[in-house]
């Protein structure tokens, strides 16, 4: 008899929480700049540098929506999973190579982490679903009412922090 295996969301989440911090553990230990895109985040600094305070913050807002959602909507062709391992590997290498100390660079990632990374784990574990069940049964993306807020939450602090810390 052949078993037919079901993925849940909550199994798959708990997957990739561990990936990440797997990857984070791997880029904090093993950091190397040209792997975790130091260039890409120079570069968005760079895009945000002039903008008004509700400027950082509409830009990070629809950044984060459009990742939360691409993650969620490419999981068929399963990017979801290396894109969570990229981030991260580039959250531990930043933690790692940061001037101002690691406690100090943790503390500054926290208060819009508590919100971003869950609901950036959760998008990549529903992209992950899309592409287990693609065409076979509908899919239920109510989750996507718990991610967009996440997200739009953490935006927000991240664009206040970067204003108040510029």
């Amino acid at each position: 008899m052949v078993s037919k295996r079901k993925f849940n969301i909550k199994g798959v989440f708990a997957v990739n929480v561990c990936v990440f911090l797997l990857a984070i553990v791997m880029g904090y230990f093993f950091p190397d700049p040209a792997v975790f895109g130091l260039e890409i985040l120079e570069s968005k600094a760079e895009e945000i540098s002039g903008l008004p305070w509700w400027g950082i913050m509409l830009y990070l807002i629809a950044n984060n929506v459009r990742a939360a959602l691409f993650l969620v909507f490419f999981g068929f062709i399963f990017l979801s999973v290396p894109l969570l391992f990229f981030n991260g590997y580039t959250i531990g290498a930043v933690i790692s190579s940061s001037e101002i100390g690691v406690l100090n660079t943790i503390l500054l990632l926290t208060p819009h982490g508590i919100f971003e990374i869950p609901a950036i784990i959760l998008s990549v574990s529903l992209g992950v679903l899309v592409g287990s069940q693609w065409f076979r049964k509908p899919l239920d993306f109510r989750f996507l009412r718990i991610i967009v807020p996440l997200v739009v939450l953490a935006g927000i602090i991240e664009g206040a922090l970067i204003w108040i810390l510029l």
